[in-house]
């Protein structure tokens, strides 16, 4: 189970949703209180689930 900030905006659920969101941006920033440059961010990344999760903090061998 990976830690969220308590105050973070975005969690990997919300990016996920965000990602896979058909609406306008302004409206996915006014659903997630967030700004519309910070929806398109996770709109446009391919990422969004997959990479953040598999990263760790340990440097390989």
């Amino acid at each position: 189970m990976s830690m969220v900030h308590p105050m973070a905006r975005t969690t990997p659920r919300t990016r996920a949703e965000i990602h896979e969101s058909q609406a306008g941006l302004a409206e996915v920033a006014q659903t997630y209180n967030i700004s519309r440059g910070t929806a398109r961010k996770w709109r446009n990344r391919s990422d969004t689930l997959i990479a953040r999760t598999a990263r760790t903090s340990c440097p390989p061998p």
